[in-house]
C-alpha cells in the first residue's frame, strides 16, 4: 500500500500543476479550468480591468485575465500582435486559431530562454478578453498552459458587457 502512495504522490508531482474546478467570469463569457487548490494561489489586483489572477507558490508561474473596451474603430490584426510580442529578443508564434463558441481565440505564445508566455484574446464587439499565462521555459510550464488552453470555454451567441464600467464586470 506504501507503494501505490508513493507511485501517486510521484505522478502528481512530476506532471505539474493539475487543473481542478472551472472559473467563470461574472459576464460568464469566458471560463476555464483553475489550477488545483493549493498550487495556486488567487492574488488580488488593483488593475481596473483585471477579472482575476493566479500566481504559484513558487511565484514563478502566473495566469492573469483581463477584460479591456476597445475603441469602435480598432481593427485587431493577428500579425502585429505577433511582431509586437516578439520584439525584445523573445521568439514569437502564432498558434492556431480556434474558434469556440463562434468566437475566434487567438493564441500567441513568445518565448526566451527563461521565460514562456502565452497570450490568448478573444475579441467581440467593442470588447477584448485577454489571457495570459506565463512561466519559467519548461516542458512543465508548457505542459501545464496547453492543458489550461484546452479547457477554456467561450460563451455561444451574442454577447453583451454588463455594463461600461469595469466595476461591474469584475467580482
Amino acid at each position: 500500500m506504501n507503494r501505490t502512495a508513493a507511485v501517486a504522490f510521484f505522478v502528481v508531482s512530476v506532471s505539474g500543476p493539475c487543473l481542478a474546478e472551472r472559473w467563470k467570469a461574472h459576464d460568464e463569457f469566458i471560463s476555464f479550468e483553475t489550477p488545483e487548490g493549493g498550487q495556486f494561489a488567487i492574488e488580488k489586483s488593483k488593475l481596473k480591468f483585471r477579472l482575476a489572477s493566479w500566481r504559484s507558490n513558487d511565484g514563478e508561474t502566473q495566469i492573469t485575465i483581463d477584460a479591456l473596451p476597445q475603441p469602435a474603430s480598432f481593427k485587431p490584426d493577428l500579425d502585429r500582435m505577433v511582431y509586437l510580442l516578439g520584439r525584445g529578443g523573445r521568439k514569437a508564434e502564432k498558434l492556431p486559431t480556434r474558434k469556440i463558441g463562434g468566437h475566434e481565440l487567438w493564441v500567441v505564445k513568445t518565448s526566451s530562454s527563461k521565460l514562456i508566455e502565452y497570450r490568448v484574446s478573444v475579441f467581440h464587439h467593442d470588447w477584448v478578453h485577454r489571457m495570459k499565462i506565463s512561466g519559467p521555459s519548461t516542458a512543465e510550464t508548457e505542459k501545464f498552459a496547453k492543458r489550461l488552453l484546452e479547457s477554456i470555454e467561450i460563451k455561444e451567441g451574442e454577447w453583451e458587457p454588463l455594463a461600461d464600467k469595469p466595476e461591474k464586470v469584475r467580482d
